[in-house]
């Protein structure tokens, strides 16, 4: 498994005994649980069920099947959970038990990430091993779009996450997939969840079309000011970016001055379902259209007195002049929201978004520096 740089590595045998005896619990539990609660009529589920996720091993399915069938045959929400989680736990007892893929990190070389002593000689063989590497494996030359030199910080931090054996990982771990017509390259559990999604949408006769999607890509995480010294999820093919150009990142300040030019409160935890998210992004953006030529010219007019009277000497008009003069800067400085003007910021249908939800992906629409309205990920459990 992929584990931080913090946490020891258990023994095949430690691993398989510890997390067998935590799924015989949970299973005891569930059981329990089923008959424990008296027949009576169904509790619908408001929120989607947990489905955790390993990144380092295959997840198989049945969490996913266990809360589609809570859903199909009415069961009782607390069964249902406890359903949830004991296969959770059994599966976590197979990954464990597990041998280590062939990408990760030794027990040895994982003490040496944590210990921070050893980490810049181990930077510098790192960077040694990359330049061997980047010479030997077409596969980097291919991936790295930043060439030996990204390639070398990208290797540092694969390694602190877990992965000794880059090309390996690229290798093995990430796979070419098919998806809404289009070809990409994501972690093998990524395609199985795009290949329900589909299923999903042809289930609901769902005929969509997509111009763009990216998937696996090796870079760091994106901040507001540039680059940041940590992996994206795109790094490990955990995530795509579905239509990038007409899907935008919407940034802080974006989503300040579309909600008070619009009046709609926009809901962007992932707590909530995703198809309510969408539901007031497209009522934002429907009325941010209709409402942004008549707020400007009220604004400027408003401004317009505010600094007149300012020019007369009254000096308690000036904190609401300068409210509304950076207010006016962030909604005409906004080249996302000018596009919106002409052709909205979000074209994801809401089949398409509800159907990822479903297939155990998360929006990205709760980023703390914005909403990436193109982004869904599987998240790993913190």
């Amino acid at each position: 498994m992929l584990l931080p740089p913090e946490s020891p590595r258990l023994t095949v045998a430690g691993a398989r005994h510890c997390a067998r005896r935590f799924a015989v619990s949970l299973v005891a539990m569930a059981v329990l649980a089923g008959c424990a609660i008296a027949p009576g009529p169904p509790v619908p589920l408001t929120s989607p069920l947990p489905r955790p996720y390993l990144l380092a091993s295959p997840v198989h399915h049945s969490i996913d099947l266990a809360a589609e069938t809570a859903h199909t045959e009415g069961a009782h929400q607390l069964r249902a959970r406890a359903v949830i989680h004991a296969s959770a736990a059994l599966h976590a007892a197979r990954a464990l038990a597990a041998p280590p893929l062939p990408w990760a990190c030794a027990q040895n070389d994982a003490r040496l990430v944590a210990n921070a002593d050893e980490r810049v000689v181990l930077k510098a063989r790192s960077d040694a091993d990359a330049l061997a590497e980047w010479r030997t494996r077409p596969i980097l030359r291919r991936a790295v779009r930043r060439g030996l030199g990204g390639y070398q910080l990208l290797r540092w931090l694969y390694l602190r996450r877990g992965v000794c054996d880059v090309p390996a990982f690229f290798e093995g771990a990430i796979v070419p997939t098919r998806f809404l017509g289009l070809w990409l390259q994501v972690h093998r559990e990524v395609a199985d969840r795009l290949a329900r999604v589909e299923r999903l949408l042809r289930k609901q006769d769902a005929h969509l079309r997509i111009a763009r999607i990216g998937g696996f890509v090796p870079r760091t995480l994106r901040g507001p000011y540039g680059s940041l010294p940590w992996l994206s999820n795109h790094a490990f093919g955990l995530a795509v970016d579905i239509d990038p150009h007409r899907n935008p990142y919407l940034s802080i300040d974006d989503l300040v001055a579309l909600e008070r030019v619009s009046g709609v409160k926009l809901v962007r935890e992932a707590s909530v379902p995703a198809g309510d998210r969408w539901d007031r992004f497209v009522l934002a953006q429907r009325t941010y259209r209709a409402r942004i030529g008549p707020w400007l010219r009220d604004n400027a007019a408003a401004i317009h007195d505010l600094r007149l009277r300012r020019a007369r000497g009254d000096a308690t008009v000036v904190p609401e002049l300068d409210h509304l003069e950076r207010l006016r800067k962030l909604v005409t400085g906004s080249a996302r929201l000018r596009a919106a003007v002409r052709v909205g910021f979000l074209t994801l249908p809401r089949e398409l978004v509800v159907a990822m939800e479903d297939a155990g992906f998360t929006w990205c629409t709760d980023f703390p520096n914005g909403a990436d309205l193109m982004h869904f990920e599987l998240r790993r459990p913190r």
